[in-house]
């Protein structure tokens, strides 16, 4: 299944039952998601993800 939904489904089911950690969850409409603060995809975390890996490729290039 795809969508944010069930990516969300998935973060609640793993605090629930305490096994593993969610880090990064997209699909394939290009949304993204890291960490667990907001369960639906975030334009603006993307962006600043995306920056973030501008720089440091920038930097050891």
């Amino acid at each position: 299944m795809v969508g944010f939904k069930y990516i969300a489904e998935q973060i609640k089911d793993m605090e629930r039952s305490g096994r593993g950690t969610f880090v990064f969850g997209f699909e394939e409409s290009h949304g993204y998601l890291a960490g667990t603060y907001a369960r639906d995809k975030d334009g603006v975390q993307a962006a600043a993800l995306l920056a973030e890996a501008a720089l440091y490729y920038q930097q050891v290039m």
